[in-house]
Parts: structure tokens; sequence; C-alpha cells
């Protein structure tokens, strides 16, 4: 018998945002975009993937024990590579259709994302802590003024400390030395936290993609994830022609995966940066129709706030608008 599997990730943008260093920011985006790269890995030729994005993917298996075996072992390897992200996942025996699997591991997903989630080993009482996130701490920061780092803190900052290829700047066609790197490139005033998701797209999923075989699937995910980026660099070309020459450009993408976008850019740019990206997400999935089933729309939040206000409550506002 046939099963289905998926996983997601707790907080893709919480996670990322829960700092106010751009440059960890930077380390925990990179972490998270090599995500799909790791599920390839993982699985091998054990499972095949239907539809991934950013930070989730449904897989395929033909053998409940391979499938078990990457169950047991995916969120291990994950809590090596990217510490202190949660995730969910479950299954369930394909007995018709993939579409009446799907929704069955849907129900179960929900079900386990309302579980408390615990965060081992427990640190005791006599473990010091990193005073910036509270977490037990595992690292001394190289300078003096980062303290004690936590698991999460010290791999977000070692793989932007690296010089590791910033695969978002590369997604979207500019170049690393282009884009900010610390919040005081942004200048004074406040900075916008812009997040933008298409419209119906789960539902179209359950109803339409779902019921598709594996190459249509396969199609539908990775021709929604080109629209976004499309549209995306629409819109970071619109915002290059209204920066001065010879200053970076004042933008730092966060998360850009199937019909999500995140972004932080100087407050002044927002509106207009946002209008054409949602005009072009339009633009782009109509013309692509065939894969897509159809067009979508966007819509986005954006939240002002000041640099050293929380930025996952800010994205938290932006979310919800």
């Amino acid at each position: 018998m046939s099963w289905l599997y998926r996983y997601e990730a707790k907080g893709i943008q919480p996670y990322i945002l829960a700092t106010e260093r751009l440059r960890e920011m930077m380390g925990a985006s990179a972490l998270v975009e090599s995500l799909e790269r790791s599920l390839r890995e993982a699985l091998g030729d054990g499972g095949t993937i239907r539809m991934a994005a950013a930070g989730n993917a449904t897989v395929r298996f033909e053998e409940e024990s391979k499938l078990r075996e990457f169950a047991e072992h995916w969120p291990m390897l994950l809590s090596r590579k990217l510490p202190g992200l949660q995730i969910v996942q479950a299954w369930a025996p394909i007995k018709g259709s993939e579409s009446e699997a799907l929704k069955e591991v849907l129900a179960r997903l929900e079900s386990d994302r309302n579980r408390p989630w615990a965060e081992l080993p427990e640190a005791g009482p006599l473990v010091a802590r990193s005073a910036r996130t509270g977490r037990p701490a595992v690292k001394r920061g190289k300078k003096d003024s980062e303290g004690l780092l936590d698991a999460a803190t010290r791999a977000k900052a070692k793989v932007a400390g690296d010089g590791a290829a910033d695969l978002l700047a590369a997604k979207l066609a500019i170049g690393n030395r282009d884009l900010v790197t610390d919040m005081e490139d942004f200048g004074e005033g406040y900075v916008a936290v812009v997040h933008a998701d298409g419209n119906g797209v789960g539902k179209r999923i359950l109803s339409d993609v779902s019921k598709r075989d594996g190459d249509g699937q396969w199609r539908f995910s990775t021709a929604l994830t080109e629209a976004t980026r499309q549209a995306a660099i629409a819109a970071i070309d619109e915002l290059d022609v209204r920066t001065e020459k010879g200053k970076p450009l004042p933008l730092r993408p966060l998360v850009l995966g199937g019909d999500d976008f995140t972004v932080i850019l100087p407050a002044r740019h927002a509106i207009a940066f946002t209008e054409h990206f949602l005009s072009k997400f339009e633009e782009q999935t109509l013309a692509a129709t065939d894969a897509l089933g159809g067009g979508f729309k966007a819509c986005a939040g954006i939240a002002l706030v000041k640099p050293g206000f929380p930025f996952h409550a800010a994205y938290d506002l932006a979310e919800a608008l």
C-alpha cells in the first residue's frame, strides 16, 4: 500500500525574525532555503516529492517501512541543521485517491500542531543561558558584544558569517553585495515588514491539484514558486530604479517559496513595492494557467516599525492584516 506524508514547519517567519540583527535573519533565511535540498538528500530514492515550498513538503512513499524510517530520522536531522525550528508531520495510507489521503493528512497535522513542543534536552538550573533569548547557551560569541549564544542563534550566525551563498539573492537575480546586510543600511526612520501570500491556494490544492498525477502536482508547485519569484523580481527592479546609484538596494528578502513572500525594506518604499508585487503576481499566475489551473490573486500586510522593534511581532501584525 502507498502512503502520503507531509511535514510543515511551525512558524518559518518567526524563526527567521526572532532577532533584531539582520545578519542572523540572513543566516536563518539561508537555512530555511536549504530545506528542500536537505529533504532530497534525506529521501534518496525512498519517496517521491509531490509538492514543496518554504518549510513544507508532501511526499509519496510506496513502502511503509521507508516512510516510518524517514519520519523517525527527519525531525532529528532538522534539529541538528536548524536548531529551534519546530515541525509537525503526519501521514496516511492512500486507500483511494491521493486527494482523500491529503485531506486526512492535513487533519492530522492540524491536530498535531496544537500539541505543546518540548525543547530537548531540557536545560538544568546550572546551565548558562543566552541573555538575548533566554535559551541554553552552547558557545560564546566571537565578539564581546555577542555574549553567550544559544544553538539556534549560533547556527544562524555561523551561516551568515561563513559567507555562504545568499540563496534568496541568487533566486531573485541580485548579487549579495547589492543588498543591505545591517539595519543601519536602511537609514533613519521606520522600516516595513511586508508579508504576502496567494488567495485560495490551499482550496485549489485540495479540489484540483491533489487529484493530478505526480508530474502534475510537481508542475503546480514549481509554477507557483516561479510566479512568486518573477513577481518579486519585478517589484525589486522597480525599487532599484528609485535607489540612488552606488548604494546598496534597501531590501532584505527573508522568505520566498510557494505563494509566500516576506521582505524588510524602508517604510517609504513599502506601499509602492507591495502594490507592484501584487499586480505582477496576478499577472504571472495567469500566464501559468496550464500548470496552475487558473490565476491567483494575492493579499499582503505591511507593518511599519522602528528598527529596534521585535520583528517577529511585526510579522505577526503584517500576517494578520
